[in-house]
């Protein structure tokens, strides 16, 4: 194509404006009219960045056209620009329609020959994306901080939801948690939308239909509406949204690590548009905080509850050994006082004990004896049995299946194919516990006709899965923070570097899985 000395006037003409037009920087030519500034020329790039049109900018003064707070720190700069007659460079931000614009500005005056500057030329250089990343990671710093202080969830929300905003100024930032049941959204943070439409929403029935949150809980996934107005997924909830002035909603679901959903997040506009890449992306990081908030949260009151269930469970063991001391080992040791006594008086009496009384009531305290040890047996054994400290853990499962036998009339069919020498103690225990719990849910929720337990090693792993023909968890349960027994074995498990798992068997039923390695200490 030859250098540029060597082109024609129109080619080096029609090249500047190839890359004038298509020059990823903003550029644009001020007129100077004494304290005042004109737009008198810009580039595409300007007009991408700002999201206003040609006839929005070109032609009119400056303070018709960026906002304050940027407004004033612009003048003051042109007006340096030109006494002193340099290049100023300085960094903004500023809202437009197409949201909040970071940029590295620059402009230098054009002086005539005269020496009187009359135009300026400007450069930005947009940093947004840049600056977008920065202060995404303050956010989200801040909301973790929150969380690990053990903040409210509410509070934690508003924090997160007003930093959004603040972000996106054109943007009304909402945040629905799912109900335990999984069939409801309710209000977790919304500041800025409508009173009276928050309360309209609250509570409202997740759905095939159910507008864009209600949806997108039910679909699990986005769901994107760019016009309420219109889109068919708002036709019972239009007449709610649109007298507020509420015209796109983009709502997102807030998901667990195991793939439950917890809630939404959504972004409504008062004007129909669809997202861009940018807010794409900015809505997977506010989910993604927002999971991690809920999910501790979920946390934390399973914790407490658990807590409160275990000093429920102590109490209660407390209370049943005194009563069966009081009940039956007190009787039983005040009965044997009095044959004691018996035989004192019987032996001091001037007639004296014939031998055949003493020998008939020594046989009765022999007996209740034995009823005494085998009380103690009992109440030992529904602490801590012995089996499975003298016998082993496979006599202990089988011990156990047996009670669930004797107590229920449900068969409990017992495998085990493991040797009980490599097992420790505290591993032998957790094992023991966690069949206990599953059998206590058999009996519970099940309504089983059959229980099979299996204990196997799989290489350096002990598995332990409990399966029954019952009614079957429902799958909401499976992960529910008020499924408490569930939370404990899980608990046990982890401790030891273990995990449980809860599956509902495709033919009906229900199958608890612990895996645990087998050195776990």
């Amino acid at each position: 194509m030859g250098t540029d000395s060597q082109r024609t006037p129109g080619e080096r003409s029609r090249t500047r404006a190839l890359a004038y037009d298509n020059v990823r920087d903003v550029i644009f030519l001020l007129g100077v009219e004494g304290d005042h500034f004109r737009f008198l020329e810009i580039n595409p790039a300007f007009l991408r960045s700002t999201g206003l049109t040609e006839e929005q900018v070109v032609g009119r003064r400056v303070d018709e056209v960026i906002p304050e707070p940027s407004l004033s720190l612009v003048l003051s700069k042109y007006r340096t620009a030109i006494a002193d007659r340099t290049t100023v460079r300085w960094e903004e931000v500023t809202p437009y329609p197409a949201g909040k614009r970071y940029g590295s500005v620059s402009v230098t005056p054009i002086i005539d020959p005269d020496g009187v500057c009359r135009s300026l030329v400007g450069t930005v250089h947009d940093v947004t994306a840049e600056a977008r990343v920065r202060i995404l990671g303050e956010i989200e710093q801040r909301v973790l901080e929150m969380v690990a202080s053990g903040e409210t969830l509410a509070s934690t929300f508003e924090v997160l939801v007003r930093a959004i905003e603040a972000e996106n100024p054109n943007a009304i930032a909402s945040i629905l948690l799912l109900s335990p049941d999984g069939k409801h959204l309710f209000h977790g943070a919304a500041p800025s939308l409508p009173e009276e439409y928050r309360r309209a929403i609250d509570g409202a029935p997740i759905g095939p239909r159910a507008g864009s949150c209600g949806t997108s809980a039910m679909l699990k996934r986005p769901v994107i509406v760019t016009d309420i107005a219109t889109d068919a997924l708002w036709e019972s909830y239009r007449d709610l949204a649109l007298p507020h002035g509420l015209r796109a909603c983009w709502s997102t679901p807030i998901v667990s690590r195991d793939g439950r959903v917890l809630g939404t997040f959504a972004l409504y506009y008062r004007k129909p548009r669809s997202p861009t890449q940018e807010e794409r992306d900015l809505v997977a990081r506010v989910v993604h905080v927002a999971s991690i908030a809920i999910q501790r949260f979920e946390l934390d009151e399973q914790l407490r509850a658990l807590s409160a269930r275990i000093d429920e469970a102590r109490e209660a063991e407390r209370t049943g050994i005194a009563r069966e001391i009081h009940d039956q080992l007190g009787q039983s040791l005040t009965v044997m006082k009095m044959d004691l006594a018996w035989i004192v008086r019987r032996a001091l009496a001037p007639e004296g004990l014939a031998p055949n009384d003493l020998v008939a009531k020594v046989k009765d305290l022999s007996a209740l004896t034995d009823e005494i040890i085998e009380q103690v047996r009992r109440i030992s054994a529904e602490l801590r049995p012995g089996v499975l400290d003298d016998l082993g853990l496979a006599a202990a499962l089988s011990w156990q299946a047996h009670e669930l036998e004797k107590r229920t009339g449900i068969p409990c069919a017992v495998d085990v194919d493991v040797s009980d020498a490599k097992l420790s103690r505290a591993l032998s225990t957790t094992v023991f516990r966690v069949l206990q719990e599953a059998l206590t849910n058999v009996t519970r929720h099940a309504d089983a006709r059959q229980v099979e337990v299996r204990l196997a090693q799989d290489g350096r792993w002990l598995r332990l899965d409990v399966s029954d023909d019952g009614a079957g968890i429902r799958p909401e349960d499976i992960h529910a923070p008020r499924s408490l027994g569930l939370v404990g074995m899980r608990e046990r498990a982890r401790r030891l570097g273990g995990t449980v798992e809860v599956q509902r068997k495709p033919e009906g039923g229900t199958t608890v899985s612990l895996r645990v390695p087998v050195d776990a200490a």
